[in-house]
């Protein structure tokens, strides 16, 4: 699995698009660090902050764009001392009615049977997730092209992809990794289960 990852899939269907250069934003607020896991709280334009309890250990970079017409706000996170998975992360800003008619399990079915091919697995399981505000789902492949020992830099073996969604809000998110027994996975699992949006004051 590449690392390169699509910041907009939306129920539009844009395949493709053309976007303005991601604006890099200031570091977000910092919470207490508490079992290991930190509380940041990022300001979102016109909705308030979404507030994230993400591993301690974890970096991150925080950016804007606008994809034909959409505000997307764009997380990276990875590990300072390991280039053996990384995380991304796009919330993409849409109305009310849009993200309504959001299908999450329909939209990720998509990518996910692009992926199915080069995959190990023979068919595509989407698993539901719902946390405390967010909900949708996300599938698990492993590339069979690709073994963790040889993996250039850019390729990864194993991709957990996911849509989730809350409001006006459609969270993509995708962690690639080359350890089969990797925590980044199920860590990003609890992100997106924790995620709160904070409503402005």
């Amino acid at each position: 699995m590449k690392k390169t990852l699509p910041a907009v899939l939306l129920v539009l269907a844009l395949l493709t698009t053309v976007a303005a250069p991601a604006q890099e934003l200031p570091k977000p607020t910092t919470g207490q660090t508490n079992g290991g896991f930190t509380t940041r709280s990022y300001d979102l334009v016109g909705v308030g902050s979404l507030q994230l309890r993400l591993p301690a250990d974890w970096h991150d970079v925080f950016g804007r764009t606008v994809q034909l017409g959409v505000l997307v706000d764009e997380f990276n996170f990875h590990a300072q001392n390991t280039n053996e998975f990384s995380v991304a992360m796009f919330v993409d800003h849409l109305t009310v009615e849009q993200v309504r008619d959001f299908n999450c399990r329909a939209e990720l079915a998509k990518p996910g049977n692009e992926e199915l091919p080069g995959a190990e697995e023979k068919s595509l399981n989407l698993v539901d997730i719902a946390g405390a505000e967010f909900s949708g789902c996300y599938f698990t492949l492993t590339d069979k092209s690709v073994t963790a020992a040889s993996a250039r830099p850019g390729e990864y073996k194993y991709l957990t992809h996911g849509f989730v969604k809350s409001g006006s809000l459609v969270i993509n998110f995708r962690v690639v990794s080359n350890r089969a027994e990797g925590p980044e996975r199920g860590r990003m699992l609890e992100v997106i289960k924790t995620a709160r949006v904070l409503p402005k004051k």
